[in-house]
């Protein structure tokens, strides 16, 4: 699957203009396993991009989900991607091979997502294995014989607390958002929690499961992926059948009418 971010709005801009990206980070890395099964959470080892630095040979050829900060542009199709481990953190660079420029919508500070395949840079190895183009090869030589991320699906990564403050960002995107499940509110229906170090509570974000029974639990942390779209009850029941009791529709419709609710593709457990 892969992840696209919306070409039309008036705040985008793309990352392939010259100088670097600054994005919020979370430096995590998620090898996500077999698809997700009706009933059944996918399963996440949770690692890092140092992990990944270290034990190049245990990633090689495996395909990965980084989360980190985007910076330092190399090429058109190609940027580093910062863990954050509040020192100095680790890079990888990313080289986009999705078939689609990777669009930021806007300037300030939101976390990115990458999925692909771990192989060693070798240029010309890789221009022939992917069909890729690297412009100025030697851009690339203090990067050959190192490890780098062959991108299939690139998604902005907001947490809850992004997204409700300012949610017209992110409205009809596919994104990837990590968070704790604070409430189920019916059967695939719940409520997603900002991660908050202090435990003062963070920003809440409404998810809809609209294919999938009530398997996630209260507590646990999840990355879910999908769309997000702003509340409308009619809307949504049209598209998506929703067979919801009168007490929950109207306790839903009341709390979060007009607000960004995520519609669900994927959804995995990083306990």
């Amino acid at each position: 699957m892969t992840f696209t971010t919306a070409q039309n709005t008036s705040l985008t801009r793309s990352i392939w203009r010259g100088g670097a990206i600054s994005l919020v980070l979370t430096g995590l890395l998620l090898p996500f396993a077999a698809p997700l099964q009706a009933g059944e959470l996918k399963r996440s080892d949770r690692s890092t991009i140092e992990n990944i630095e270290e034990r190049s040979d245990r990633y090689l050829g495996q395909e990965v989900t980084v989360r980190g900060e985007a910076a330092n542009l190399v090429e058109p199709n190609t940027f580093k991607l910062t863990s954050d481990n509040f020192l100095e953190g680790e890079e990888i660079l990313v080289i986009n091979n999705s078939g689609e420029p990777f669009v930021l919508p806007f300037d300030d500070g939101v976390a990115v997502q990458v999925t692909g395949e771990v192989r060693e840079l070798e240029v010309a190895q890789l221009e022939r294995d992917f069909d890729i183009e690297f412009w100025e090869s030697d851009l690339y030589l203090e990067y050959q014989q190192q490890p780098a991320i062959v991108a299939e699906s690139i998604a902005l990564a907001p947490d809850p607390g992004d997204i409700e403050d300012y949610p017209n960002r992110f409205y009809n995107m596919n994104l990837a958002v990590e968070g704790e499940v604070e409430e189920i509110l019916a059967p695939g229906v719940f409520k997603l929690e900002e991660h908050n170090f202090l435990d003062l509570g963070g920003s809440d974000l409404l998810v809809i499961n609209p294919t999938v029974g009530d398997f996630v639990r209260n507590g646990e942390d999840l990355v879910v992926t999908g769309q997000l779209r702003s509340f409308d009850l009619y809307e949504l029941e049209r598209d998506y059948n929703l067979d919801w009791d009168l007490g929950v529709q109207e306790q839903i419709e009341a709390e979060f009418t007009n607000k960004p609710v995520l519609i669900v593709d994927e959804i995995y457990s990083t306990d």
